[in-house]
């Protein structure tokens, strides 16, 4: 994989690979800037005076984990119709683990705790009555993952020059295709979003995918 590549006042430059950071170090032109992942910050080199490639930042989100990928976007003409053929060459690998069941499993014993210690103690006031949830509250669980995803997207954002980002929206009514698949019926694509079930699966929470995209998008 690239190593992430920083210039002598600390901004990004474009990521090089492993042997050439190793000669940069044997040579005394770098510095070990970050250890995981690996960024090198040159002694002789200015943003000012260095070229860029477009770089883009892929994301996959998931319920336990999400994917990101850096790629440095390729335009090559073809042979036979001269047409321009776009590719992307892979930078870096990354790969976060949500912890949402175990900040479930932690409120849940939270939760029984203070259950018994009210059942004990008898002037200790009822707490559930008086709980209120701003607009666009998400559960912890979820909220972890978005709060992860966009820390990670910045600290990326801080060690290579991105200039372009992508985000693969999942939405899936399960209820549709559950009632479809009982049914012996099979129905491929976004005709799934056009039922009756599509707004009662988004308010039961699983919208993380979209809010990610909007995480992404303001990252911009």
């Amino acid at each position: 994989m690239a190593v992430f590549v920083l210039d002598r006042n600390g901004r990004a430059l474009m990521p090089c690979s492993e042997k050439r950071a190793r000669l940069l170090l044997a040579r005394d032109r770098a510095r070990v800037h970050r250890v995981v992942p690996f960024v090198i910050r040159l002694r002789d080199r200015n943003a000012n005076c260095s070229e860029f490639q477009p770089s883009r930042l892929k994301l996959d989100p998931g319920s336990k984990t999400t994917g990101l990928v850096l790629v440095r976007d390729i335009v090559t003409p073809s042979k036979e119709s001269g047409e321009l053929i776009r590719g992307a060459a892979v930078l870096n690998l990354f790969e976060l683990v949500h912890r949402g069941r175990q900040i479930s499993e932690a409120l849940t014993a939270r939760r029984a705790m203070r259950c018994r210690r009210r059942g004990k103690l008898r002037y200790r006031a009822p707490r559930f009555s008086n709980r209120t949830r701003f607009i666009g509250w998400l559960a912890p669980s979820l909220q972890h993952r978005v709060d992860t995803t966009k820390a990670w997207v910045h600290r990326i954002m801080r060690w290579a020059p991105i200039s372009a980002f992508s985000s693969e929206l999942v939405r899936f009514d399960t209820h549709l295709s559950k009632t479809l698949k009982s049914l012996g019926w099979a129905i491929i694509g976004e005709r799934w979003q056009a039922t009756k079930y599509a707004n009662t699966f988004w308010r039961n929470g699983a919208g993380v995918a979209h809010t990610a995209t909007q995480v992404v998008r303001r990252c911009k």
